[in-house]
């Protein structure tokens, strides 16, 4: 297999995997078209962090990937392939040299990609070989693999080992993921901070833990952050005790840790943590989008590290019933396209019919079930006294949104029926930063629908929790409205 170097010359464009990212662009990532499935994950058996970049270089405000050199991996086939004037067939390509790849068993994974660039093949830590349809492939110093001439939904086969995986690391490694900006380096407030956190802990594993441990207890999770204009918003965020969302706290474990001499590196990706119990598939949604760090042990090799508090990663869940029947046709359509791809017609059709009806002959039983379930339930509704008892404490939620929802409409903002409110909640933020006259309002109104969301819908119902809640709205509704001639907004999906 023919090895070159080369230079990186085509940094995706897409939102959260390209040469740079800021402390924003994940969240944003998460926004857009939030539901859409970025990718799924077959034969796992359980949730798996899906790496599509990873950057070495933090200036205070962004991460950048200043490693531009990628090695070319061509496949077996591929002189092969060039004389017939096509490569529709997958090939292996061998990523780590032997001896290289650690101990343990290897475990294959088959990735189906959806709302993602079809160049980035999003591969697990300590991946070792790729089976993929592609002309080139090239992988980075980083682990970060890129394929040429990869037809879009087309799936990739990998193979990781499950044991420590051992690669070359060299001084120049360590200098460059123990970098830091003069800015923080030179902080004595940090390196007080890191003194602190780090003490009693020698071994890589005891200060990953330590850091992860300090960052989950002493800050709250919000995809709302507003750094003061000015400030150095990682420090703000670490010395306020600051919430924020999982790119502050992937960037200060990685921080912390580098402070702490452990090589550490930031990584964006996916985690395909919802499971659809049909098809037994992991997958991702591009609300799925997460930011976290990994760092380097010389006994064990890379390991992740997640700093987010629970409530901000992506939540280990599954498919309803419905949902899975729907979402199972289309991954079995997605199936049938890429076997057509690479098969041709006649083979693709064989191959996936008898996949078709045992997932048929499922779907029909899981329709039974919920039917059985339906009538059984209208039976027991039927039979039982028609009066409600409602929670008293939803009536006084009910009676505050009414009141919110008022507020805003006088500001100039209507939602709509078809608008979730955590939808609502992004379109006040997004408001507010346009706004020169009411922002505190609308910023204020934002944060206080995104709390009543999490209070009604969260598992936090209680008394206390509702009073709190009624505390932020009279406190939003106290900021005066100074935008009246706003023109009312309606908003959807």
């Amino acid at each position: 297999m023919r090895r070159l170097m080369m230079m990186d010359k085509n940094d995706n464009a897409s939102t959260g995997f390209s040469g740079r990212s800021d402390l924003g662009t994940v969240i944003r990532r998460q926004n857009e078209h939030s539901k859409a499935v970025a990718l799924r994950v077959s034969a796992a058996t359980d949730m798996e962090y899906l790496r599509g970049a990873v950057f070495d270089r933090f200036d205070g405000f962004a991460w950048q990937n200043t490693e531009k050199i990628r090695r070319i991996v061509e496949a077996k086939n591929l002189a092969a392939a060039d004389e017939a004037g096509s490569n529709s067939e997958p090939d292996e390509f061998v990523l780590l040299k032997t001896g290289e790849a650690g101990t343990g068993d290897l475990q294959k994974l088959t990735i189906w990609p959806g709302d993602v660039p079809p160049e980035i093949l999003f591969t697990p830590l300590n991946t070792v070989s790729v089976e993929v349809t592609a002309t080139l492939l090239t992988f980075s110093q980083e682990a970060v693999i890129h394929a040429s001439g990869h037809p879009s939904r087309v799936p990739w086969d990998i193979r990781r080992q499950t044991g420590p995986v051992l690669t070359a690391f060299s001084e120049y490694d360590h200098n460059r993921l123990t970098e830091l900006p003069p800015a923080l380096a030179q902080s004595p407030q940090l390196n007080e901070l890191v003194r602190r956190i780090t003490a009693g802990a020698g071994t890589v594993p005891e200060k990953v833990a330590a850091v992860t441990r300090y960052l989950q207890q002493n800050h709250r999770y919000s995809d709302s952050v507003a750094p003061p204009a000015g400030a150095d918003p990682l420090l703000w965020f670490l010395m306020n005790g600051e919430a924020a969302h999982c790119e502050y706290f992937a960037t200060a474990a990685t921080v912390l840790l580098r402070q702490a001499g452990v090589p550490v590196r930031y990584v964006t990706g996916f985690v395909a943590a919802e499971k659809n119990p049909l098809t037994g598939e992991w997958i991702a949604r591009n609300r799925d989008a997460h930011a976290w760090a990994e760092a380097w042990d010389a006994e064990s090799g890379w390991m992740i590290v997640e700093a987010t508090p629970a409530d901000g990663q992506p939540r280990q869940l599954e498919s309803g019933w419905l949902r899975s029947l729907y979402e199972g046709l289309k991954s079995w359509w997605q199936r049938l396209q890429a076997a057509v791809q690479q098969e041709g017609a006649v083979a693709a059709v064989l191959m996936l019919f008898v996949g078709w009806w045992e997932y048929v002959a499922s779907s029909m039983f899981v329709v039974a079930l919920i039917l059985a379930g339906r009538q059984t339930w209208q039976n027991r509704r039927q039979a039982r006294s028609s009066v409600v008892v409602e929670e008293p404490l939803i009536g006084e939620l009910h009676q505050q949104l009414s009141q919110m929802d008022r507020a805003a409409g006088q500001a100039g903002y209507e939602r709509s029926a078809e608008e979730t409110l955590h939808e609502f909640s992004q379109r006040l933020k997004a408001a507010a930063s346009q706004s020169d006259r009411n922002a505190g309002q609308l910023t204020q109104m934002a944060a206080w629908y995104h709390s009543y969301a999490a209070v009604r819908y969260g598992g936090r119902r209680e008394e206390a929790s509702v009073t709190r809640l009624a505390a932020l709205l009279l406190q939003s509704l106290a900021v005066p409205v100074t935008d009246s001639s706003a023109v009312t907004e309606t908003g959807g999906r």
